[in-house]
């Protein structure tokens, strides 16, 4: 009976020794910043990335045991993404931001120990530059290209309006004046059948007309 007993205590102290060890677990932090100058560390004048930044944790075999969000992080304004109560093992990090061009790794493998000081990852990124396309006089097909697609298409559009009416106004000139000019009534001819001369008689100094 004693011996059932003292078995129960070993076996109860143990199941509690690991629940404290899983309780305490090991830390791994990501702490996203703008590296401004690309140089992979982050400056005192180079700002935490707060948004925009996901972190998938994949354990020694590859699988995802978490996932996490930099916008959900309560540690935001740090830029800081934390997995906590690991369990002892190598993981591995995969970084991801869209909206944002790595100067770092975006991928680490790290190794956990439980009841250790926190393991903290650097992920350095800086915002994309938006690319301008240079023209020069004479590529009317590079001039096309810099230009907004919007207001490209607002131009073809107006252009092709421009052309349809002028075709229409072409057209009913066109219609005017093989229907309705023949249909216009023609001016009346006279005709004469004689020519008027004038006379002068000596006596009286009138001019007469007679028909020659």
């Amino acid at each position: 009976m004693r011996r059932l007993l003292l078995l129960c205590i070993v076996i109860g102290l143990l199941v509690a020794s690991a629940a404290s060890a899983q309780e305490g677990g090991g830390q791994l932090w990501v702490n996203a910043f703008e590296d401004r100058d690309g140089d992979g560390a982050r400056d005192p004048n180079e700002p935490f990335i707060t948004r925009g930044v996901s972190v998938d944790l994949l354990d020694a075999n590859g699988v995802v045991v978490a996932s996490a969000l930099l916008d959900e992080s309560p540690n935001a304004s740090r830029g800081l993404i934390g997995f906590q109560r690991l369990s002892p093992g190598t993981y591995t990090v995969i970084v991801t931001g869209a909206d944002w061009t790595a100067t770092t790794p975006d991928t680490f493998t790290q190794t956990i120990e439980a009841d250790v000081m926190p393991t903290v990852l650097w992920y350095g990124a800086q915002r994309p530059v938006t690319s301008i396309a240079t023209t020069t006089p004479g590529d009317p097909l590079a001039a096309l290209n810099a230009l907004d697609p919007q207001v490209l298409r607002l131009g073809v559009s107006l252009l092709g309006a421009v052309i349809v009416m002028g075709a229409f106004s072409v057209l009913g000139f066109l219609i005017y004046l093989l229907v309705y000019a023949r249909r216009a009534p023609k001016p009346m001819k006279t005709t004469t059948t004689g020519s008027m001369r004038a006379v002068r008689t000596d006596e009286t100094g009138e001019i007469r007309s007679t028909k020659g």
